[in-house]
């Protein structure tokens, strides 16, 4: 029985079993009733078979990591390592600083496949199970799970905002993105940040709508509120578009919080700059952005895409300007800024994104700066990135350009 009871403790303290319930036996007595979290007891059994070195004696010496090596991108493993992190108690280190040191070569390297992304996934689960880990090593940990977000197999955040790391999540989180704008994993991060302020509404007992609590937040005195507040606006935007359902939302709060954020864009401020651009380009696919501020946003945006040397921060504002630049902005407010016609040349030519062909067309369009009318009408009709309704920006320009869209060719 003691045997037994130890066995219990031990899963349960690995967050392998929890308590699902009661039941009362034959005897009369209550009892409690255990669910096991993961695949199959033969996961477990492997997991504790390489801690305790139940294994051939050849390999007796050989280390739990350099067990694991091998086996880390294999699907059948997804499992045994999580479990294998959590029963090695306080000597996990070697085995979490390999799948950091995987997972900062997958973010690095983003031309590798996705089955071939298992480490990040592996040290995410690792994090949601509550292995025992230094706050050094953890916060390294919390970084380069963060910055492959896009590319773990499963994603772990909300068990991780809700177990003993959430506080050291979210502080981690903030310092990788407000220490300094960093465009290569700028992304990756504010979409962890906007994952993060959604989640904490929807666990609130507040209930106000989500673009209420965002106009309040932009009218904080800290940079990371109002900066935190626009990537959720951005994420709120985002399932909009995913789930639909936009009929309910006050009008004049979206004005107000979107016209908050236009005086921030006046500060060039990098964060700013890339999460204002993020999060119009998903409210203008979610139809959701304020007609009446289109003129004055895009003028800033066109700025941001001429001027602009950082990837990330080029690609939003270009996002932005596909959904929400329109033929009708005065000629008079783009014109006059300066390398606008290098800049429609080049991206026209060799754009370094999906947005930038069409951006520089309509942009040639609107100051009357001649571009390749063949080649015009090619990428209209192989362009799959905006909506073909009457109201786009895509269809109002088509209309302009005389080309029938009609033909455009479908994916």
């Amino acid at each position: 029985m003691l045997i037994q009871q130890n066995l219990l403790n031990e899963l349960n303290q690995g967050s392998l079993l929890i308590m699902t319930g009661h039941k009362r036996l034959d005897s009369g007595n209550i009892t409690a009733v255990y669910e096991f979290l993961h695949l199959s007891f033969q996961e477990y059994l492997t997991a504790k078979a390489i801690v305790k070195k139940f294994i051939p004696q050849s390999d007796i010496e050989t280390k739990v990591v350099d067990i694991i090596k091998p086996n880390v991108n294999n699907e059948n493993w997804k499992e045994v390592i999580p479990l294998t992190a959590v029963l090695l108690e306080r000597d996990t280190k070697d085995l979490i600083d390999y799948l950091i040191t995987e997972s900062k070569n997958i973010a690095k390297d983003k031309k590798k496949i996705l089955h071939e992304k298992l480490a990040p996934s592996l040290l995410g689960s690792c994090l949601a199970n509550e292995i025992q880990i230094s706050p050094h090593q953890l916060d390294i940990a919390i970084e380069w799970y963060a910055k492959n977000i896009y590319t773990t197999i499963d994603r772990y955040t909300d068990i991780i905002l809700k177990n003993k790391f959430g506080v050291a999540f979210r502080k981690r989180i903030k310092e990788c993105f407000f220490e300094k704008y960093d465009d290569e994993y700028a992304s990756e991060i504010g979409s962890t940040l906007s994952d993060i302020f959604l989640t904490d509404l929807e666990n609130s007992e507040k209930r106000t709508p989500v673009p209420n609590e965002i106009l309040s937040a932009l009218k904080s005195e800290k940079k990371e509120d109002k900066c935190i507040a626009i990537l959720g606006m951005m994420g709120f935007s985002y399932g909009i578009t995913r789930h639909g359902n936009h009929s309910s939302i006050d009008n004049l709060i979206l004005e107000e919080a979107f016209g908050k954020m236009l005086e921030l864009l006046k500060t060039n401020d990098s964060h700013y700059l890339f999460s204002i651009c993020w999060s119009v380009a998903w409210s203008g696919e979610a139809n959701i952005f304020p007609d009446k501020l289109k003129h004055p946003f895009n003028v800033q945006f066109v700025k941001i895409w001429v001027k602009s040397d950082d990837y990330n921060l080029k690609r939003v504002a270009a996002w932005a300007l596909s959904y929400n630049l329109l033929p009708t902005i005065p000629k008079t407010e783009i014109s006059k800024i300066k390398r606008l016609k290098t800049a429609i040349d080049e991206n026209f030519s060799k754009q370094t994104n999906e947005f930038d062909k069409m951006v520089a067309i309509y942009l040639g369009t609107i100051i009357g700066y001649k571009l390749d009318h063949k080649e015009v009408v090619e990428s209209f009709l192989n362009y799959q990135r905006s909506s073909a309704e009457p109201s786009s920006s895509y269809a109002k320009f088509a209309k302009v350009l005389n080309i029938d869209i009609k033909e455009r060719k479908e994916s």
